[in-house]
């Protein structure tokens, strides 16, 4: 490009706080390195439905506590250097649908198989699953590694 500078891409990683997504931003932020991109780290959560019960919590409580556990999961997983440009984000709403719409301003979108919710055993969870049919980018979906076996 003759004027202009190269236009960085942009990596989104969808995180949760499980071990997939752990894995996930690891993952992403190595090849963010590799390929000179920017990582965007993004963290959607949903409003509990109360059912009739009175919700004893706002959202500016839930996206203020989702802000810090995101904070508190990057610094756990890259330290305090990513090493490239990070955007961390946290949004309220459907985790499948928001980085769906998300991925389509991203090169690659990255997600881990499971989060905390779904049963033992499943390849995937809801969110990648549908990210897999969906998504309007690349996707990789990562697996955590299988723990150590002990020897009883």
């Amino acid at each position: 490009m003759r004027g202009k500078e190269k236009e960085a891409t942009t990596i989104l990683v969808g995180v949760d706080g499980s071990e997939g997504s752990k894995a996930a931003l690891a993952w992403a932020a190595q090849q963010a390195r590799r390929t000179g991109s920017r990582l965007k780290v993004v963290w959607v959560f949903e409003l509990p439905h109360s059912y009739g019960w009175p919700v004893a919590w706002s959202v500016g409580d839930l996206m203020t506590d989702t802000e810090k556990a995101l904070a508190e999961l990057i610094a756990e997983v890259l330290g305090h250097e990513a090493g490239c440009e990070l955007e961390a984000l946290v949004l309220e709403g459907h985790p499948a649908r928001l980085l769906e719409d998300l991925s389509k301003e991203a090169a690659l979108v990255v997600v881990g198989s499971r989060s905390h919710g779904g049963l033992h055993g499943m390849l995937l969870g809801s969110v990648s699953s549908q990210l897999a049919h969906h998504c309007q980018s690349n996707l990789v979906i990562i697996r955590p590694r299988p723990k150590a076996v002990r020897a009883a």
